[in-house]
C-alpha cells in the first residue's frame, strides 16, 4: 500500500482500501474488521440476547465491517468465536503477532503508535503459517493503520455534530439516521423496537421559579438518569427543550413498558441537587413500537409524542402506551 492509495478519510473508503489489500495479499475468502470500540461495546452489552450485543457493536455499521459484503450477523457470530482471545481490559495492548483461531481463521490486532485500533480477521487464507501469513500484509498494514487512525478521528469529529451540547446525549439530527438503521434491521430480522417520548412535567415552573441556569442543569442530570436506566445498545436523545427520546433496540411493547416504568420511578424517586436547590421531578412518557404502532420513522415519533400528551392530559407522571 502507498500513501496515494488513500484519497479520502471517510471510514468506509479507508476500510475498502485496507480490506481489499488484505484480501489480495493473503488470498483469503473474506476479511472482516471489528474496531476497538466495537469490541468494547459488545463487552458492555450484558444482555443474554446476542442481538442486543450486536446492536451495541454495530453502531450504524461503523464498527463491524466485512468484505466481500456479507450479512452483518455472520460478522457478529465471528466475533463470538474470537472474543476469548482478548484480555481485560479491552484497551490493553495485545500481542503484536498473529493470533490463531482453529484453522483456517486468523486474527490480527492493529495498532497505531501503540493505540489499539481493532482487529482484522482473515477467513481461509492461502498461507496458513502465521509467520509467513503476517509477512504478506504487515508492511502495508503498518501504513494502513495510520489512515485507519485518521479515519476514526474524522468519524469522531463528524459524530460530534450529532451530540447535544448541553446534555451530551444524541441530538435531534441523529435521530432519523438511527431510526432508519433500526427500521431496516427490524425488517430484516423481524425484531421490533420501541420509542419512548419523555417530557418533564411542569418544567416551565422550574425555569420561571428557579431560573434557566438551574433548569439547564436539571436537564443534564436527567440525561444521566436516562442513560443509567437503559442498556449500552439503546439510544438516548435530547429531542428539544425538556423533551427526550429513548430508543430501545430489539424490544417489544411489553418489555419496553417495564423499562419506561423503571425510568419514570427513577426520576420520581430522585432528589436533584442543583446550585444548592433540592428539586424533585416527574416525567410523562409516551410509548410507541415498530411495527405495531407505526411503520415509518416520522410516524413512530408522532405517535409516541401523541401518547405522551395523552398521558399528560390524563394525570402526568405516567407511562402511556399508544393504541
Amino acid at each position: 500500500m502507498k500513501h496515494e492509495d488513500f484519497t479520502s478519510l471517510a471510514l468506509d473508503d479507508v476500510l475498502t482500501k485496507v480490506m481489499g489489500y488484505c484480501q489480495a495479499q493473503t488470498k483469503c475468502t473474506a476479511v472482516h474488521w471489528i474496531s476497538a470500540y466495537g469490541l468494547m461495546r459488545v463487552h458492555e452489552a450484558s444482555e443474554a440476547n446476542w442481538q442486543h450485543a450486536f446492536a451495541a457493536a454495530d453502531v450504524i455499521g461503523q464498527h463491524m465491517w466485512s468484505q466481500p459484503a456479507s450479512d452483518s450477523f455472520s460478522v457478529f457470530q465471528l466475533w463470538r468465536q474470537v472474543n476469548d482471545l482478548f484480555p481485560q481490559p479491552w484497551r490493553k495492548k495485545m500481542p503484536a503477532h498473529m493470533l490463531t483461531q482453529p484453522a483456517p481463521r486468523f486474527v490480527y490486532p492493529v495498532f497505531f503508535e501503540e493505540k489499539f485500533l481493532g482487529v482484522v480477521v482473515l477467513d481461509k487464507p492461502k498461507e496458513v503459517n502465521p509467520v509467513q501469513l503476517t509477512s504478506q500484509f504487515k508492511p502495508g498494514m503498518d501504513l494502513a493503520s495510520k489512515y485507519l487512525h485518521f479515519a476514526y478521528q474524522h468519524l469522531n469529529a463528524r459524530n460530534e455534530t450529532y451530540l447535544d451540547e448541553l446534555t451530551g446525549l444524541y441530538n435531534q439530527r441523529y435521530l432519523p439516521i438511527v431510526l432508519e438503521h433500526e427500521i431496516n434491521r427490524a425488517k430484516r430480522d423481524g425484531v421490533p423496537f420501541t420509542l419512548l417520548f419523555l417530557d418533564i412535567d411542569y418544567f416551565k415552573m422550574v425555569n420561571d421559579g428557579r431560573g434557566h441556569w438551574v433548569g439547564s442543569r436539571l436537564l443534564v442530570e436527567l440525561g444521566k438518569v436516562l442513560k443509567g436506566q437503559v442498556r449500552g445498545c439503546d439510544y438516548c436523545f435530547r429531542y428539544g427543550g425538556d423533551e427526550f427520546i429513548v430508543l430501545l433496540g430489539s424490544a417489544n411493547p411489553e418489555d419496553s413498558q417495564k423499562v419506561a416504568e423503571r425510568i419514570r420511578k427513577a426520576v420520581e424517586q430522585k432528589t436533584f441537587t442543583v446550585e444548592g436547590h433540592n428539586l424533585n421531578l416527574t416525567v410523562s412518557i409516551g410509548l410507541a413500537s415498530y411495527p405495531q404502532h407505526a411503520q415509518t420513522a416520522p410516524g413512530l415519533i408522532q405517535i409516541a409524542d401523541q401518547a405522551m400528551y395523552y398521558g399528560k392530559r390524563k394525570s402526568r407522571n405516567i407511562v402511556f402506551v399508544a393504541s
